[in-house]
């Protein structure tokens, strides 16, 4: 599985996901670093400033990424834009700490290694070679410039120096390998005794003098919480009318720049491959290779090959299959074998990083753009105008919201009348939270800020998600105070009946374990006091039917000796405590076959952790001062 992943992160996929979650050392992200201004600013990077266009640049680019990679399934409703937002800011921080390290310590990128990547990149190329014509349409229906393009490639290939660096010199053994398999698939033969609270808390006898004694010592965890009632107004997008229908003319436009992303599905191959990786003897594994196409050319079934033979583990099971594939999911090589192929084809084998492959071609979907004339694609354009207009109209009663609220500190009804909103009123809330809208942590903290609650001023706005925007007031207060002891007598007694439970488990559990270590077995000694035997036999890390703390306990123990068990107490998440007796230990035998792909799986293991590690490195060496962060627009449906 892990394979195929990596082989089709590459393109849209890898663009997307990249751009969103890491330090995406793209084409496109450390250009914006070059513009601002006169900009407001939202983060300092050391001497560096990040503005609100170029975040909002990267935002809208981002956003056109993950609208093109999710397609029909992107829903507007469900997206979170606060949270997408600080994820993209969060990806500009992380490039210009990572573009003024590299700068500081000299790394620098030739000319010639520009243009040797230049030549390679398939958006540029004209049957499989560099086009200088193709190049300056592609740059140009992007709005770059060679010069500029050329500028911020440099600086791409100056990060990917470092990154490479630390992640392309990142191994692993085969003899580590091997051992971290052998653990992962160790099982162990275990048995524990369970010893539950709740089979005590009967037995538990509490006095009136030991509730009033406790009461007395913890007064202070008895008072009633401070809570408060408010007034609010609340502005929500989606409680907006919806904008009358604009005239053929704007909706043509908005056709002609989405028809690229949106309304253009590109051409589509349903494919399969055979991998064979290189291994030890990258020779060997290339006379493997062709030995399967030999079979494949006299008649041999794909699928059937594929499933003995193939080691990707994610598409031998599948006869090979990878889905339907297009432009920019799959490593440049394997792309460019795949879409020369005709209905049917079968490749000669193909190099890739991942060793040697053998593709075949079942299926054809030719790229296929939807006319501005369907009625459906007619009907998304007046859903995306009104959408953003709505948006449009939402930003502007925010805007008002908030200066109506400034100007009338003492009362809502003034926002209230000019707005159109009713005053509602909220349930008792404590500082821990309410119900529905008040679930939310930031409306409590407003809440019970010092504004609202000393002052008894409006509050500033307050975003409770997309779409929604609340302005709340003090309707009435109540402070701490302590509750008298009828009132909490009951949650005392119930305290310390628990108390009592779980210590009684504690003895039984010494008790127990005790017992065990001196020659009884768990099953005789665990009949004796009333614990719950139960006997799994042989399990593995991941056996579901057992809890996760025995599992760990378990696995945790050393090896028993001869005839001898290891036995170790392990705690329940419910109280309950466990005494675990481990009895063998069955290691697996490491199938040859699985070792290169082990050793891969903790090559990139290693890799991720050391250039994370290193990554932090570099956020210690600058200072990073954030601003609060402007709204976003409303992606279209």
């Amino acid at each position: 599985m892990l394979q195929t992943i990596r082989e089709k992160l590459i393109g849209w996929a890898m663009w997307t996901l990249i751009a969103i979650i890491i330090v995406p050392f793209a084409f496109f992200g450390i250009e914006t670093f070059r513009t601002g201004g006169g900009d407001p600013q939202v983060a300092k990077v050391g001497g560096q400033r990040i503005t609100e266009s170029q975040l909002t640049n990267a935002y809208e680019q981002r956003l056109r990424q993950l609208q093109q990679l999710m397609g029909d399934k992107f829903n507007p409703a469900e997206f979170d834009q606060a949270q997408f937002r600080e994820a993209v800011l969060k990806d500009l921080v992380q490039e210009s700490l990572l573009r003024q390290f590299v700068t500081d310590r000299g790394f620098r990128a030739t000319d010639a290694r520009v243009a040797e990547s230049l030549q390679v990149i398939p958006a540029f190329q004209d049957q499989g070679a560099f086009s200088a014509d193709l190049y300056r349409a592609r740059l140009a229906n992007m709005g770059y410039t060679p010069e500029r393009f050329e500028t911020t490639m440099r600086e791409s290939l100056v990060a990917d120096q470092l990154r490479d660096g630390l992640v392309l010199t990142a191994f692993q053994t085969e003899l580590t390998a091997a051992q971290a398999w052998r653990l992962a698939q160790q099982k162990r033969t275990v048995s524990y005794a369970l010893l539950s609270p709740e089979r005590f808390r009967a037995q538990a006898q509490v006095s009136d003098t030991q509730i009033r004694a406790r009461y007395d010592e913890r007064k202070s965890n008895y008072l009633a919480p401070e809570r408060v009632r408010v007034a609010y107004l609340e502005l929500s997008l989606a409680a907006l009318p919806p904008s009358t229908a604009p005239g053929g003319e704007v909706l043509k436009a908005m056709y002609e720049t989405e028809k690229a992303t949106r309304y253009t599905r590109p051409e589509e191959r349903l494919a399969r491959h055979i991998l064979i990786p290189f291994g030890a003897d990258k020779a060997a594994a290339l006379q493997k290779i062709e030995g399967l196409a030999a079979k494949l050319r006299n008649g041999g079934d794909f699928a059937a090959l594929a499933a003995a033979d193939s080691l990707d583990t994610g598409s031998k099971d599948k006869g090979g299959s990878l889905g339907w594939v297009k432009r920019g999911q799959m490593t440049p090589a394997f792309e460019t074998a795949l879409f020369e192929l005709g209905k049917g084809g079968l490749s000669a084998p193909v190099e890739t990083e991942f060793g040697w492959h053998l593709i075949r071609l079942d299926e054809l979907r030719e790229a296929r753009v939807r006319a501005f004339e369907d009625a459906d694609v007619q009907r998304e354009l007046l859903d995306i105008y009104r959408a953003r207009e709505s948006e449009k109209r939402f930003q502007e009663l925010s805007e008002k919201l908030e200066t109506l609220a400034f100007e009338s500190p003492a009362s809502l009804e003034p926002a209230a009348k000019a707005l159109g909103l009713s005053v509602q009123t909220s349930d008792w809330l404590t500082r821990k939270g309410g119900e529905g809208l008040f679930a939310n942590p930031k409306l409590i903290d407003t809440a019970f800020s010092e504004d609202v609650i000393k002052n008894g001023e409006n509050s500033r706005p307050v975003s409770a998600g997309p779409g929604q925007v609340l302005v709340l007031r003090k309707q009435d207060y109540e402070a701490p105070r302590a509750r008298p002891l009828a009132e909490v007598e009951d949650s005392i007694r119930g305290e310390l009946v628990g108390e009592a439970a779980r210590a009684a488990v504690r003895t039984q559990a010494t008790a127990l374990l005790a017992a065990v270590r001196t020659g009884q077995s768990l099953q005789s000694a665990a009949a004796q006091r009333g614990a719950e035997f139960r006997s799994p036999g042989a399990i593995s890390r991941a056996e579901g039917e057992v809890p996760a703390q025995i599992r760990a306990v378990a696995f945790a123990q050393p090896r028993p000796k001869s005839g001898e068990a290891s036995v170790a107490e392990a705690a329940l998440s419910d109280g309950a405590l466990a005494v675990v007796a481990v009895s063998a230990v069955q290691d697996p035998e490491t199938p040859d076959a699985t070792l290169a792909l082990e050793a891969q799986r903790g090559r990139e293991a290693q890799a991720g952790a050391e250039f994370a590690a290193y990554r932090a490195y570099i956020e210690s060496q600058y200072k990073v001062k954030r601003s609060a962060l402007p709204a976003a627009p409303t992606p279209a449906p």
